[in-house]
């Protein structure tokens, strides 16, 4: 699938349930699909680009959840430059950050410092690019990162998702355990460059695999079923029913959109056809 790195992506509506079922834990995501959600209130809400015609801001809640919102590309700095006056440099204000989310329309984020306190980090559905610096400081989420099949990762001179495997080996060649530093587990999608990595010890897990198998077919659209029919009729749902996976469609609810993404999945991969995630979710 080719990238439109310079395309804008839609800013998509239903931003705290979004959050909620990124980055709340799976009791708490099956509570949110039955109850109301309350807004946190906003520690700091601070617009982050000097691009002209971006409009990037960056939030800080009271729930720990750091947004960056808005369109185009977030303000990117390194090691050696000039540090921006961002409150959540401040020691007191990194501390609270728990959890990322990179919303619709963000074509590319920078952070590069540290939060000790990360828990989740939720990348956005829209075209976006990362380098491999920014895809270093994934590994300060201790819990999950949840990739997007149009997330890109830029290299030197290509772009990971549309590097061979042969190039993948060699650039990979002669690291021992290159994801040893990553505690958390990567969400993401099957046959992409995210399932790949697990080869070389990347802890991954495909959306819609319900059952943890690896595998994403059938019964994983029957389990995604029953939690959405258990839902609806306000049972109490098992808290190891694999709900992080559940939402493929990534909409943030979790229903009969999601089973039948599963089913063309599943269709497409026993009739041998190449993945066009594109073309499933219907992007």
């Amino acid at each position: 699938m080719k990238k439109d790195y310079i395309k804008k992506g839609k800013v998509i509506v239903m931003k705290a349930m979004r959050k909620l079922m990124g980055i709340a834990t799976a009791g708490a995501v099956a509570a949110a699909m039955a109850l109301p959600v309350t807004a946190a209130e906003n520690v700091f809400n601070v617009f982050c680009s000097q691009n002209t015609g971006d409009d990037v801001w960056v939030s800080l809640d009271t729930d720990g959840v750091m947004t960056v919102s808005g369109t185009g590309s977030m303000d990117a700095y390194g090691f050696f430059d000039e540090k921006p006056d961002y409150p959540w440099l401040e020691d007191g204000v990194v501390n609270l950050v728990e959890h990322i989310v990179i919303e619709e329309g963000i074509t590319y984020f920078d952070f590069v410092w540290s939060f000790p306190e990360l828990k989740t980090i939720r990348l956005p559905d829209s075209d976006a690019v990362l380098d491999f610096w920014e895809f270093g400081y994934l590994s300060d989420a201790q819990d999950k990162v949840f990739m997007s099949p149009y997330t890109d990762l830029m290299g030197k001179d290509s772009t990971l998702g549309e590097m061979p495997k042969e190039e993948l080996e060699q650039l990979l060649e002669g690291h021992d355990n290159p994801f040893g530093k990553y505690s958390c587990t990567f969400y993401g999608y099957k046959d992409t460059i995210w399932d790949d990595l697990s080869v070389y010890g990347m802890k991954f897990h495909a959306m819609g695999d319900m059952d943890s198998d690896s595998d994403v077919n059938i019964s994983d659209a029957a389990s995604i079923l029953e939690l959405y029919a258990k839902s609806a009729a306000g049972l109490e749902v098992n808290t190891e029913e694999g709900i992080d996976a559940a939402d493929i469609s990534r909409d943030g609810i979790i229903g009969i959109d999601d089973a039948t993404v599963v089913l063309k999945y599943y269709a497409n991969s026993i009739a041998g056809l190449s993945t066009d995630w594109e073309a499933i979710l219907q992007k």
